[in-house]
């Protein structure tokens, strides 16, 4: 039930900052919990412990510690966005007050619509003056109109507020539109023909798909696709596993890639526009901070591809992406509040800003079409812009590709792909990878 005027104007956001701190102080219970469960088990003499039991009982412990990290960084998110609620909804019943102070102000008396009416001292005077009727008439409307405007702000934030809770906790069984569609059973075919494993859906048509076991993973690849990707297509499906097993046929490291599937812009036109990188950020954010608290021993890396590089970028904005390095490959710009790497923000596994080698890099193939949209600010800063600051690796450039190639060569080019995932492994401190190339030498 949509909030009413008095209780609008009168809602105070304590509760909601409570409760805040009160997510984050379970988290850190939860994470010391952690910490404690598998603390003990190294100092165990490996004569009493030994063999078998030793390796079950440490699984089992890391596997529960791991459960519970993960809970603690929904926790956290969820406390982010409780402040981020009230910060919303204080602003716009503030918007609120205002309107109704206004309309006191004029005379006005206002009902629990928000409907303004001139008020028993205004009718008063009306009496007196009849030719001001029309210019009373004329106010009683604007100020209701204002008055209406800032309650539907109000009622937008709590809305916004609710949903953004809500995807808090992605993956939650019976939430994902996925999993009950009639196409889904197909799709978990597919990638499980390609070796992949779905680790989880969420509400809002994601779903992340691993190749490789991230259990084991030295380092984790987090690959965000772009344009004409699709969680319930088969075939999209299909080409991003084996864009995937690419990946880790030219890694050195231990390694798993996770494909980061969400709600991308079906066509050209559709990417054009800012209406699917928002969300995507957002979930994609939520996805990654998952990952690197359940599997806090691995390097994390995202690598977004064509529209999915202007979400990872995004992604990047605000609080902060928890991995060690970000890579954009073909992308045509890095969206909204981005003027540089230096806007984007790489946080440790701690979601700390990170004191590593971690870093923002750029690749895009001189003859790929997406460079088009890229120097027309379509979507903002190009990532290839010498000031731009995210440089590629020097043995990514390979001859360009046919045009009709080039957008997909990336994965296609051995000498190409090997040379990105090395740059990834050398800020995961895994390998050392070539001198990196400055845009402006190309």
């Amino acid at each position: 039930m949509a909030v009413d005027l008095p209780g609008a104007a009168a809602w105070s956001t304590a509760a909601l900052a409570e409760s805040a701190r009160g997510h984050r102080a379970a988290a850190a219970r939860l994470r010391r919990t952690a910490d404690r469960l598998t603390a003990p088990l190294p100092a165990i003499d490996p004569d009493a412990l030994a063999g078998p039991q030793r390796d079950h009982a440490a699984a089992s412990l890391a596997r529960r510690a791991r459960a519970l990290r993960g809970l603690a960084v929904v926790l956290d998110l969820a406390g982010g966005r409780l402040d981020a609620g009230g910060a919303r909804i204080g602003a716009a019943r503030e918007g609120l007050r205002t309107a109704l102070r206004r309309a006191r102000d004029h005379g006005m008396a206002v009902d629990a619509a928000g409907r303004a009416r001139p008020g028993p001292g205004l009718l008063r005077a009306l009496a007196l003056a009849p030719g001001a009727g029309a210019a009373l008439l004329l106010l009683a409307r604007a100020d209701s109109l204002l008055i209406r405007r800032a309650l539907a702000g109000v009622r937008a934030a709590d809305a916004t507020t609710a949903d953004r809770l809500a995807g808090a906790w992605p993956g939650a069984p019976g939430r994902s539109e996925l999993r009950g569609h009639p196409r889904w059973p197909a799709v978990t075919a597919v990638a499980a023909r390609g070796g992949g494993r779905v680790l989880e859906t969420g509400p809002d048509s994601t779903a992340l798909i691993a190749y490789g076991d991230p259990a084991t993973a030295a380092h984790l690849i987090v690959l965000v696709p772009g344009t004409g990707s699709d969680p319930l297509d088969p075939l999209s499906v299909h080409g991003q596993g084996r864009r995937a097993r690419a990946i880790l046929d030219r890694a050195t490291a231990a390694t798993a890639v996770v494909v980061a599937l969400h709600d991308a812009p079906p066509d050209l036109l559709a990417a054009a526009g800012d209406d699917h990188h928002p969300a995507a950020a957002a979930q994609l954010r939520t996805a990654v901070a998952r990952l690197a608290a359940a599997h806090p021993g691995a390097a994390v890396s995202v690598l977004g591809h064509s529209h999915g590089a202007v979400v990872a970028a995004q992604a990047a904005r605000g609080p902060g992406l928890r991995a060690d390095a970000l890579m954009l490959l073909g992308s045509p710009g890095a969206g909204p509040g981005v003027t540089g790497a230096g806007d984007l923000r790489l946080l440790d596994a701690g979601g700390r800003p990170h004191r590593g080698t971690g870093q923002v890099h750029s690749v895009r193939d001189p003859h790929d079409p997406v460079g088009l949209a890229a120097r027309a600010g379509i979507h903002g800063a190009d990532p290839e812009d010498p000031g731009f600051g995210a440089p590629g690796p020097a043995a990514a450039e390979s001859p360009p590709a046919p045009v009709e190639r080039a957008h997909a060569s990336y994965f296609e080019d051995p000498r190409r792909l090997r040379a990105i995932i090395a740059a990834l492994e050398e800020d995961a401190g895994l390998a050392p990878a070539p001198p990196a190339q400055s845009k402006s030498s190309r």
